[in-house]
């Protein structure tokens, strides 16, 4: 993804959220404006509606399935740690990267 969210593909493919990198995609297309190529939504917004079960937005060909289990981690995080990784989702990090970091924080909360 590219302009101020160019991790959150890879974030998402860190929270576990299959097909991450193309829902990147997808949020893309939505959160700018159709004639200026401006962003004017923030991604997040949607994002948090898919922890909220709601998909409606996106295409059904993606098919987003996301588990109660990855629903309930969502909600567990701390507003701190949901801070943390949309911020994570501003910088150019890859797959890897934003694994190490998740799965590190998942190691602690267990």
């Amino acid at each position: 993804m590219r302009g101020p969210f160019p991790g959150l593909g890879a974030v998402l493919s860190g929270l576990k959220i299959p097909e991450g990198n193309l829902i990147a995609w997808k949020l893309d297309d939505l959160i700018r404006d159709e004639n200026k190529n401006e962003v004017i939504k923030n991604p997040w917004d949607f994002v948090e509606k898919m922890f909220n079960g709601d998909t409606s937005f996106l295409s059904p060909s993606l098919k987003v399935q996301i588990s109660e289990t990855q629903i309930a981690t969502w909600k567990n995080y701390s507003n701190d740690e949901k801070e943390f990784i949309q911020f994570l989702s501003r910088m150019n990090v890859d797959n890897d990267q934003v694994k190490i970091v998740i799965d590190k924080q998942e190691k602690k909360q267990n």
